[in-house]
C-alpha cells in the first residue's frame, strides 16, 4: 500500500457520522492566554449560520457581546479588547468565551492580567 493510500485510510471515518448540527462548527481557544491588552478568538462555521459570540464572567454575567448576527460559512476572527460593554476596562480574572451557533454552545476559557 502507498503511503497516500494509507494516508486516506487513516484520515477516512468508516461507518462514523458528526451530528448533523454542529458538524464542523469550531472555537479555538482564546490567545493569547493569559491576555493583558486584548485577545484574539477564531471560529469557523462548515456553512452560514446566525452567530453569536460573547464573553462571560464566573457569576454567568455577559460582559461583552462580540458579535451576532447572520455569519457566512469560513474561518472567523474576533478581537476583544478587553472591555465590557460600556468600553470599561475589565479587571483581571477568568472569563468565558461562549459562541453560540445552529442551537449549540461552545466555551473557550480566558484569563486576563492588568
Amino acid at each position: 500500500m502507498s503511503a497516500s493510500a494509507a494516508l486516506s485510510t487513516i484520515e477516512g471515518r468508516v461507518g462514523v457520522s458528526d451530528p448533523p448540527v454542529a458538524a464542523g462548527i469550531t472555537l479555538a481557544p482564546p490567545r493569547p492566554n493569559p491576555a493583558t491588552t486584548g485577545a484574539v478568538l477564531r471560529f469557523a462555521l462548515p456553512r452560514a449560520a446566525n452567530v453569536r459570540l460573547a464573553i462571560y464572567d464566573t457569576s454567568g454575567r455577559r460582559v461583552r457581546l462580540l458579535t451576532s448576527g447572520a455569519t457566512p460559512a469560513g474561518e472567523h476572527v474576533v478581537s476583544w479588547d478587553l472591555s465590557d460593554d460600556g468600553g470599561h476596562a475589565v479587571g483581571a480574572g477568568l472569563y468565558f468565551a461562549r459562541l453560540d451557533a445552529e442551537g449549540r454552545t461552545f466555551t473557550g476559557k480566558l484569563t486576563t492580567f492588568r
